[in-house]
């Protein structure tokens, strides 16, 4: 069951450009999303059937002499739970893309194509305990979303294709390159060293600041392909650090350790800054992303133990309320046609109801509001700095009051989005997909026992965080109800008020006084040269590009397969 759910997708792809002339995207874009939630169907079929590990692939690929080159795709809980969110989150993703379509569109096969195979890509690359895997995963997914960008059309001109495909191909050099180094001399390699390529490989493709430019390119693309954006390079520069930090985090001494936390430190309040700073919903979502993986580094910095155990729960966490929010910020803009979060200056179509609620459970919770699953992790996060770096507990508190704050705006926003409308209710299917993320989020907080023992990817760990008795359980499920019930109950009070006759939606008031205070901070985050250097740069590389052009594609294709034959043997020798 296990290697259908990773062939299904394969095939997609075949059919999606196959049939791109001849039958109306949207149709197609509805096949791909039933395609991934029949795998994520089948591989959680798959898990409960047989068990785990499950080797889908083992067999040897290159042999020279006595030394080979194996192919291993081995699932095991950490990579099936990364994959089901892969899998589960794509087949909303792509609902929202297709619906965003109209209904006799043809010729947008090879979106879908595109985003299956980024989709898969990234399931292989997280869900195997082979590191190679792992580390050409970046490289596939960053030239998929090239192909994607590319094939909607949707930014003609602009470098954000190139600098996913790029920001793919550097991490994946940077993984090959430390897994080249631990194999040639697997004792007497330094700890530090993997440590610090296993950071600068996630650093790049989950866009930390200062690297936050190749974060924010995928987050350009329109509102409904952004909702996928998590789920490439993100995804997998989290399953980077989650696979190869544990077993090197018990060798650093405490400098090494508060190196990392003071990076992860700067790059949260960066990351935050970064989203108080910008009134654009996508990006809003962009850097609250960026920010809650950057949780993760300071998680690391906190040893091994309290990382094995707290950070698959902020991975877990981050990834879920991304997609909610992205999915309501896909929703909105459909609705009313601008990310800006300042402009109202057209009401939405209808109200926005379901949407509203799943947005105030996903700001709730990267919050860290009592009763849904954030509040866990950030405490647990801050129990764990206290016992090993309490003079992190001071910037993290600051780096969060930002993030909320950057929260506000969009959460008016949406709010407005759900007055009472004269225009005849309209639900869409994809307007009921963050409520039920959010929904979850919500469960979880409200039985946070279960939600870490469900969510565990390493079952021993010497650490184990604060768990409430049945007075806090009960306590965090009425907190969780209050957060579901307040805005249903809020909405229906407010349709029950006459509203003025010159009420207007018109604007919303963004926190741009504080934006304006923090710049400094947003630009560290995305740091960006002076005008007049980028033009001297752009003629330097247009006579570059003028030189070689005499060479002939041809030459490059060459060269693209010589270094391909060069790599081979490099890993045959090692």
């Amino acid at each position: 069951m296990i290697s259908l759910a990773f062939i299904l997708p394969l095939i997609g792809v075949v059919a999606c450009l196959a049939l791109s002339r001849f039958v109306a995207s949207q149709l197609i874009g509805l096949v791909a999303a039933a395609t991934l939630l029949l795998s994520a169907i089948l591989m959680a079929a798959g898990r409960f059937a047989h068990g785990m590990p499950r080797t889908v692939i083992d067999s040897v690929w290159l042999a020279w002499n006595d030394l080979s080159w194996r192919i291993a795709l081995i699932v095991d809980p950490p990579g099936w739970s990364m994959a089901m969110i892969v899998y589960a989150g794509g087949a909303l993703g792509l609902l929202s893309v297709a619906r965003a379509l109209p209904s006799d569109l043809r010729g947008f096969g090879g979106l879908f194509a595109a985003l299956l195979l980024a989709l898969v890509g990234a399931a292989t690359g997280v869900s195997s305990s082979s590191l190679p895997v792992l580390a050409f995963a970046p490289v596939i997914v960053g030239i998929a979303w090239f192909a994607a960008l590319r094939a909607s059309g949707a930014l003609p001109g602009s470098d954000a294709p190139l600098v996913l495909a790029l920001t793919g191909s550097f991490a994946a050099l940077i993984l090959l390159a430390i897994l080249l180094i631990e194999r040639a001399d697997p004792a007497g390699t330094p700890p530090i060293l993997i440590v610090a390529g296993a950071l600068a490989s996630a650093w790049i493709v989950c866009g930390l600041p200062p690297l936050y430019s190749s974060l924010a390119a995928a987050h350009l693309a329109p509102a409904a392909l952004a909702t996928l954006a998590p789920l490439g390079l993100p995804i997998i520069g989290i399953a980077v650090l989650l696979r190869l930090l544990p077993d090197h985090l018990a060798l650093l001494d405490q400098t090494d350790l508060s190196i990392v936390t003071i990076a992860g430190v700067l790059a949260f309040v960066l990351a935050a800054a970064s989203a108080v700073g910008s009134n654009s919903l996508r990006q809003i979502v962009a850097a609250q992303l960026g920010a809650q993986t950057a949780l993760i580094v300071v998680c690391a910095g906190c040893g091994r133990a309290a990382f094995v155990s707290v950070a698959p729960v902020l991975a877990i966490h981050g990834m879920l309320s991304t997609l909610a929010l992205a999915l309501g910020v896909a929703a909105l803009e459909r609705r009313s046609g601008n990310d800006d979060v300042t402009m109202l200056t057209c009401h939405p179509e209808s109200a926005l109801h379901f949407t509203t609620v799943g947005v105030v459970l996903a700001i709730s919770s990267v919050a860290g509001l009592p009763g849904t699953w954030g509040f866990w992790a950030r405490l647990w996060l801050f129990d764990a700095a206290q016992s090993s770096v309490p003079w992190a507990i001071a910037p993290l508190v600051a780096g969060s009051s930002l993030l909320t704050l950057a929260l506000v705006a969009p959460l008016v926003r949406f709010w407005r989005a759900s007055a009472p409308s004269a225009l005849p209710r309209r639900v869409y299917p994809a307007e009921i997909l963050p409520p039920g993320i959010g929904i979850l989020l919500a469960l979880m907080g409200a039985f946070p026992d279960a939600g870490w023992r469900l969510i565990q990817l390493t079952p021993v760990s010497s650490y184990a965080p604060y768990l409430p008795g049945i007075v806090g359980s009960i306590a965090s499920a009425g907190a969780a109800l209050l957060l579901i019930a307040a805005p249903v109950a809020l909405r229906r009070a407010r349709e029950r008020r006459a509203p003025p006759q010159d009420e207007r939606l018109s604007s919303v008031l963004a926190p741009d006084t504080i934006g304006a205070a923090v710049a400094g901070l947003a630009w560290l985050a995305a740091p960006a040269l002076p005008e007049a250097t980028q033009t001297r740069l752009a003629d330097t590389a247009l006579r570059i590009r003028q030189g070689l052009a005499v060479l002939g594609r041809r030459y490059y294709l060459a060269a693209v397969f010589v270094a391909l034959i060069v790599v081979i043997l490099v890993f045959a020798a090692g």
